[in-house]
């Protein structure tokens, strides 16, 4: 990528214009774009910023920052809902794809820097009031604690953006568009991820095409797709539907299989989602 994502990050008017992303060069396959847009045009591209000023006066700005970055990945990945992307932007052990607001980590941003530089703060400028630096860290972190709950141990960004994650994901889970747990508990496991992660290499073997890298994403966030296959497992005869999942014949799987949603295929394969009849 031989062009800035985000043409102008901040203007000399109190950082109040946001450049436009649409222009993001999309080299092949789509996974390495993907992984482009993570780790240079996402939050890390501000993560600085909100870390140097207070959140309340960014709040606007890195909305639209989010929006911007989302249009870029949907993309890669193709359209998603609301709760889909919000599902994407937790991290990994919770199911998301790492995909981070910076409007939702601003103020965890914001709390961990000035917690970490207040001792130089104080010893570097003696006018500042010991008092007033304290009182400012009580204040972030009462506004912390009132959207996250409790703060954590160490006011570090790993641990804050964590504790934000443990937050927000039962939120999620509650959600009527939520899928059932047991998919849930299925996206949660660390290789299920690896495509998402790993640098793409046909040497390696980790290599995906572009059609089925966009399927993958989709079918881990029960997005539709767009029409049913056939099952890719060698020998067995059944169809996926739209969602990639389709189940064993019915005299075939107990009742208790079915009412546990056991991820179950034809001919003894494993299908990710819930059992579909």
């Amino acid at each position: 990528m031989a062009q800035p994502v985000f043409p102008t990050l901040f203007s000399l008017s109190g950082c109040k214009n946001f450049g436009r992303c649409g222009r993001v060069s999309q080299p092949s396959p789509p996974s390495v774009t993907a992984l482009l847009l993570r780790y240079c045009a996402s939050v890390c591209k501000v993560v600085h910023l909100f870390r140097t000023v207070p959140p309340h006066l960014l709040a606007t700005e890195l909305g639209v920052f989010d929006s911007e970055f989302r249009h870029c990945m949907e993309s890669v990945t193709g359209p998603t809902t609301d709760f889909t992307w919000a599902l994407m932007s937790l991290g990994c052990t919770k199911g998301g794809l790492g995909l981070r607001s910076a409007e939702v980590h601003s103020l965890g941003g914001f709390l961990s820097s000035f917690s970490a530089a207040s001792p130089l703060l104080l010893q570097r400028f003696p006018a500042v009031s010991g008092e007033g630096v304290e009182s400012t860290l009580r204040t972030l972190g009462e506004d912390w604690a009132s959207a996250f709950g409790p703060l954590p141990d160490v006011l570090s960004q790993r641990a804050l953006s964590a504790a934000a994650d443990d937050a927000l994901f039962p939120l999620l889970s509650a959600s009527p568009a939520c899928p059932p747990p047991t998919w849930l508990a299925s996206i949660q496991s660390p290789t299920s991820s690896c495509f998402w992660r790993c640098l793409p290499s046909r040497f390696a073997g980790t290599y995906i095409d572009d059609a089925c890298f966009r399927t993958l994403v989709q079918l881990r966030y029960r997005q539709q797709v767009l029409y049913p296959s056939a099952c890719p497992v060698s020998g067995c005869p059944g169809a996926l539907d739209v969602f990639g999942d389709h189940a064993r014949p019915p005299c075939a799987t107990t009742a208790a299989a079915r009412r546990g949603g056991v991820q179950q295929g034809c001919g003894g394969c494993l299908v990710g989602g819930p059992i579909v009849t």
